[in-house]
């Protein structure tokens, strides 16, 4: 019986598929995610993982992982930082040198210095996945999530039916049963609300969720790369933001991933990871926007979060922060103009 690495060389009936992880400090789910992905029934698939400065050894341990006597999977590493400033043609050159030859496509450990989000470190892995121009869909994918063997395969199918991005069906990894997410949500340029659809199959989406996104290669190259200027959260929703001005469709497959997250929504979150979450917004939503009576809702939201006593800590805190930071932003623009 062949290892599940050997993979055969793209054919027009199983194009081939870069699936994107970041890992920060979080080797065990990623080496959980990419045991579900190895044992996936589609096998024209490579992995790539850009390690966002772990400081737990998580780069050792992922390639122990994929050394091990029932795994030898060979592994080719790249420095983040080669990648990101090489120009295009020595880009090229230079990642094409150490591929080695034959069917056997190996895991892919792009290294970087340092954290550079989601959206950075997702752009070091498409700028690698572009430069080789041997794919046809690159499958973003959180490294807490897991997935069946039919999950890539469903994913495919949906989306050579259905060209642009592709989410799937969100279910918690803790209960298995229960949606997180159809495929992504949607929001309103008016009002500013963002809301993800965990209630029924959507007719159509705003945005799709970046814990499971596919993209097609022509897609890729008409929107480009995420907007690095977002260091967390809602990179996903300005991605599907730009997409849709460019005639992109956002479709949902019934392809399943499960994500770990705390299906209760019970934990008040950090102080970083609330500041992160509303400056995203605020920047997304103006760029995208400008001015306009979605930033008298958003801003009128901090202003409760700050008088509302059953709020946390940590969220009035940043909430705060932030207030201060939009009506900065906000009185710059009004002096220009």
């Amino acid at each position: 019986m062949a290892n599940h690495h050997m993979i055969k060389s793209m054919t027009s009936d199983t194009p081939k598929v870069y699936i994107v992880i970041v890992n920060w400090n979080g080797w065990e789910d990623t080496i959980e995610c990419l045991e579900s992905i190895y044992r996936s029934d589609y096998r024209n698939f490579q992995v790539i993982i850009v390690d966002n400065g772990s400081d737990n050894g998580s780069l050792g341990y992922i390639k122990s992982w994929a050394n091990m006597e029932s795994k030898k999977i060979p592994v080719i590493t790249y420095i983040a930082q080669m990648i990101e400033y090489c120009d295009d043609k020595g880009s090229e050159n230079f990642l094409y040198e150490k591929l080695p030859e034959g069917a056997t496509l190996p895991l892919i450990l792009i290294e970087s210095d340092s954290n550079l989000g989601f959206g950075r470190g997702s752009n070091v892995a498409l700028r690698y996945i572009l430069s080789r121009n041997d794919f046809e869909y690159a499958w973003l994918l959180n490294n807490d999530t897991t997935i069946n063997n039919r999950t890539l395969s469903l994913m495919v199918d949906t989306i050579r039916n259905n060209t642009g991005i592709v989410g799937s069906v969100l279910l918690y990894y803790h209960e298995p049963t229960k949606i997180q997410a159809y495929g992504g949500g949607y929001l309103s340029l008016l009002t500013g609300r963002v809301r993800t659809e965990n209630k029924t199959k959507p007719k159509k989406l705003d945005f799709v969720t970046g814990a499971s996104f596919m993209i097609d290669k022509s897609s890729l190259v008409k929107v480009g790369l995420f907007d690095e200027n977002i260091f967390m959260y809602f990179e996903d929703s300005e991605y599907c933001m730009r997409a849709k001005k460019n005639g992109i469709q956002l479709h949902m497959s019934d392809a399943l991933v499960y994500h770990k997250v705390g299906a209760s929504g019970g934990k008040s979150g950090s102080y970083f990871a609330w500041v992160n979450v509303y400056k995203s917004k605020f920047y997304v939503f103006m760029k995208h926007n400008g001015l306009g009576f979605w930033l008298i809702c958003f801003l009128g939201t901090l202003v409760i979060n700050l008088i509302n006593p059953m709020i946390g800590f940590n969220k009035r805190r940043a909430s705060k922060d932030v207030l201060f930071h939009c009506l900065t932003i906000c009185r710059k623009r009004f002096i220009k103009c």
